[in-house]
C-alpha cells in the first residue's frame, strides 16, 4: 500500500481491533517500516490477538523459507525485485521477526490514537455496535480514519452514518477499496503523478538547501539596507546553481539585460 520511491511523513498507524483482518493490516504495516499500535477492548482480547500475529508470523516465515526454491511461492507483498537471493530472503525474515516484535498492543486509547497518522477502525458486520465502539468511533472522528466492516458477506447489524469500506477475509473483498481510501486519504495519487525527479538525489537536495540559504543572506542583507548591486552577485549564484539543476546554465548576457532593464547596480 506504500508505493515504490514515494516519501510521505506517515509514521504511525493504529488498527482498532485484533481479528484476523486486523492482526494482517497490522503485521503488513510493521513489516513495510510502520510504527503500529492495535488497540483492544480488554487484556482478554490482548491474549486473543496475540496467537493471531504468532500464526501471521509463522506463515510469513515459511513462505519466505519455501521461496528460496519455488519461485512459485513468490509473493509481491514481500518485495518489488522479482528475483531473490537466499541472503536477501534471510534479511526478509528477520525483517518479519523485527516487525512482530516492534507491534504494541493496548488498551488504552491515548496511547494509541493521540498521536496517530492513520486509524483504520475494524468492526464486524454481524455484531451490533457496542459502548467501546461506539466510544471509539465518538473519539476518532476527528482523526484521519478509515471504517472498515468486516464479515460482509453476513447479515447486517451495523448502521453506521458515515462512509465506510466493506470486505470479507476469507475471500480478501474489499481490500483493494481499502487501498484506494488510503491512497486517497494521503493524496498518494497525486504524489505519484508530481514531478519530483529534482529531488531525487542528495545532490540536488544540497543545491536546493545551498539556494535557500543564499536567500536566506539576500533579505538579511535586505533588512540592513544594503544596495542592490551588492546582492547581484548572490543573485546571479542562484541563478547558476539553479540552471545546473535542471541542466541549462544561464546567458551572461540575457542576465546583463536583465539587470540593466531594472536598474539594479545603479
Amino acid at each position: 500500500m506504500y508505493p515504490r520511491g514515494v516519501k510521505m511523513n506517515m509514521k504511525k498507524i493504529v488498527v482498532a481491533g485484533g481479528g484476523v483482518l486486523g492482526s494482517q493490516i497490522a503485521l503488513q504495516s510493521a513489516f513495510c517500516g510502520f510504527d503500529v499500535t492495535i488497540w483492544l477492548r480488554s487484556e482478554g482480547s490482548i491474549e486473543r490477538a496475540q496467537p493471531k500475529l504468532l500464526r501471521l508470523k509463522e506463515i510469513y516465515l515459511n513462505t519466505l523459507e519455501t521461496m528460496k526454491t519455488n519461485p512459485a511461492a513468490y509473493c509481491r507483498g514481500f518485495s518489488c525485485e522479482s528475483e531473490l537471493s537466499a541472503d536477501k530472503i534471510n534479511e526478509l525474515k528477520q525483517k518479519v521477526e523485527d516487525a512482530y516484535d516492534s507491534i504494541t498492543l493496548t488498551t488504552s486509547y491515548e496511547e494509541a490514537g493521540n498521536d496517530a497518522d492513520l486509524i483504520i477502525l475494524v468492526l464486524n458486520n454481524n455484531e451490533c455496535l457496542n459502548k467501546d465502539d461506539l466510544m471509539l468511533l465518538e473519539s476518532t472522528k476527528n482523526k484521519k480514519r478509515i471504517i472498515f466492516i468486516n464479515k460482509c458477506d453476513l447479515e447486517s447489524k451495523v448502521s453506521i452514518g458515515e462512509e465506510v469500506v466493506y470486505g470479507n477475509t476469507i475471500t480478501n473483498d474489499g481490500l483493494d477499496n481499502l487501498k484506494s481510501k488510503i491512497k486517497e486519504l494521503f493524496n498518494i495519487d497525486g504524489i505519484i503523478k508530481s514531478d519530483m525527479n529534482y529531488l531525487s538525489s542528495a545532490t540536488h537536495i544540497s543545491t536546493l538547501k545551498e539556494c535557500l540559504k543564499i536567500v536566506d543572506d539576500i533579505l538579511i542583507a535586505l533588512e540592513n539596507n544594503l544596495t542592490v548591486d551588492m546582492l547581484e552577485i548572490d543573485i546571479k549564484k542562484i541563478w547558476e546553481l539553479l540552471g545546473n539543476l535542471i541542466g541549462d546554465s544561464y546567458d551572461e548576457e540575457l542576465l546583463d539585460n536583465l539587470f540593466s532593464k531594472f536598474c539594479l547596480g545603479k
